[in-house]
């Protein structure tokens, strides 16, 4: 425990207190196809691992409810969550500092869904910069093949990074950045006041399709775009892939990889 003190308006001093929990747990992940997290307010890093089983270390101070580490295994999925107990409220004005590390095997290619309010998330390297802001989110996914992510997020950003998988994402009030090192998968991106930033490799082909109330595109590859109301249709190459975008209010810009 942390003790600081302070002065409130009335001059009088009080004690703010902080606490600490710090929790690592191993998981056999085998047989695991779905792996679901949920979190608020809670800084998520994915990172890749030789190893043959997962890890999940949760750890950082916190001033408010006492959040509480919870796994369940069911068949074939996996829950993860941090629930927060208000029974157990700490008396400070401090902002959580939480962090949840989560460490994959390289062997696992199946299934992974986020939901998340008020927290970075980062997949990938661990020491990659995230922006460390209570109403921002940062997702990144750095080499790691999935069958499917499942991205839900209010008030944020997302950053999938050197991906190779179906891709479906949602969030509110935030921008989405994409990018495929090898492209040979679906796309699926609602945004809600926020830009989509796609960047494919050279050799892409796709269907694209966006449903926009206001926004433009533009794009790196030559598409001929056609318009109808609120829906924008083109075709790159074969078309043997699709990229499905809903935004309000939102500019779509599809790149070549650099």
């Amino acid at each position: 425990m942390l003790n600081s003190y302070s002065n409130n308006k009335n001059g009088e001093e009080f004690k703010k207190t902080v606490e600490k929990i710090d929790i690592l747990k191993t998981i056999d992940i085998s047989g695991i196809n779905f792996l679901d997290i949920k979190t608020v307010s809670t800084y998520i890093n994915f990172i890749p691992t030789s190893e043959k089983q997962a890890k999940v270390h949760f750890y950082g101070e916190y001033g408010s409810n006492y959040p509480d580490l919870q796994l369940a295994k069911k068949k074939d999925r996996l829950n993860l969550e941090i629930k927060r107990f208000p029974e157990a409220k700490v008396d400070s004005e401090k902002k959580d500092s939480l962090n949840l590390d989560i460490y994959i095997p390289n062997h696992y290619n199946n299934n992974i869904e986020v939901k998340t309010v008020s927290g970075n998330v980062n997949f990938g390297d661990k020491n990659q910069e995230v922006t460390d802001d209570k109403i921002t989110e940062k997702l990144e996914l750095s080499s790691m093949n999935n069958e499917n992510i499942r991205i839900k997020s209010i008030s944020g950003n997302i950053r999938v990074y050197r991906f190779n998988g179906d891709t479906d994402i949602s969030t509110v009030s935030g921008t989405v950045f994409l990018h495929y090192f090898l492209f040979d998968h679906n796309i699926k991106v609602k945004t809600t006041s926020g830009n989509t930033n796609i960047s494919l490799p050279e050799n892409s082909s796709f269907l694209l399709r966006k449903e926009s109330v206001s926004g433009n595109i533009r794009s790196d590859f030559p598409i001929y775009l056609r318009k109808n109301d609120r829906f924008i249709t083109g075709e790159y190459g074969h078309g043997e892939n699709s990229i499905d975008i809903n935004t309000v209010s939102g500019t779509t810009k599809i790149a070549r990889n650099k």
